[in-house]
């Protein structure tokens, strides 16, 4: 309803008398006002002192690199991670969060590290591994970049898009054949996935089997 001086008085109501896991919620809530209003710093600093009160709070972690993003705060976000990883070395969040603020201060070398550190503390941790692999295909280093991608196929099963960045990198390895193996697997899944045409096209292309590669690129 827009009604955002209401919202504020609400959330110092609730302020006044909270237990420190109900103030991190309350801070939480208030981040949300900041968003609405657009007022990204002020959404910022306060997922900051949300993370600071409590960084096992898993909401308060995702919304503090939400925070970081919409402000363009990503320095801070590095120095706030590191001192979070420095009092809680297995938070695998803040690893997480940590390797996004390399890559936007473009740190590559250290993004890949950070994020390996969170799967490896978290296994179950998807979006670690594909991020961290899509890392390393930024920087060129095709290599780990399969490596980390197929670990993730074996852990979480099919997914074309999955399926897709292998054949990728194995085009940059050229490994021609096992990409096309690849792509016509993500193909089957997904019938209608351009981008696997597309590259299904380059394959061809590059055996000179033009016939095919005009088929599949027509397709995409």
């Amino acid at each position: 309803k827009k009604e955002f001086d209401k919202a504020h008085i609400i959330i110092e109501d609730a302020k006044a008398g909270a237990t420190k896991s109900d103030y991190v919620d309350i801070l939480v809530s208030e981040s949300f006002i900041h968003e609405n209003m657009k007022d990204y710093n002020a959404m910022y600093d306060t997922m900051a002192e949300a993370v600071m009160l409590d960084c096992k709070n898993e909401e308060a972690m995702e919304r503090i690199w939400i925070s970081a993003e919409l402000s363009r705060r990503y320095e801070d976000s590095v120095k706030l991670h590191l001192d979070i990883i420095d009092c809680d070395p297995y938070n695998y969040q803040a690893w997480y969060n940590l390797g996004h603020g390399y890559t936007c201060t473009w740190e590559y070398e250290k993004a890949v590290e950070a994020l390996e550190y969170s799967y490896i503390i978290n296994p179950e941790f998807e979006s670690a591994y594909l991020d961290c692999a899509d890392t390393c295909r930024q920087i060129k280093d095709f290599g780990k970049a399969l490596e980390i991608y197929n670990e993730a196929f074996h852990k979480f099963g099919s997914n074309h898009e999955l399926m897709v960045n292998i054949a990728e990198c194995n085009i940059s390895l050229k490994r021609i054949n096992v990409a096309k193996q690849w792509l016509l697997k993500a193909i089957k899944l997904d019938g209608y996935n351009d981008e696997a045409f597309f590259l299904l096209g380059e394959c061809y292309a590059s055996d000179q089997t033009w016939y095919n590669a005009i088929n599949a690129y027509h397709k995409a």
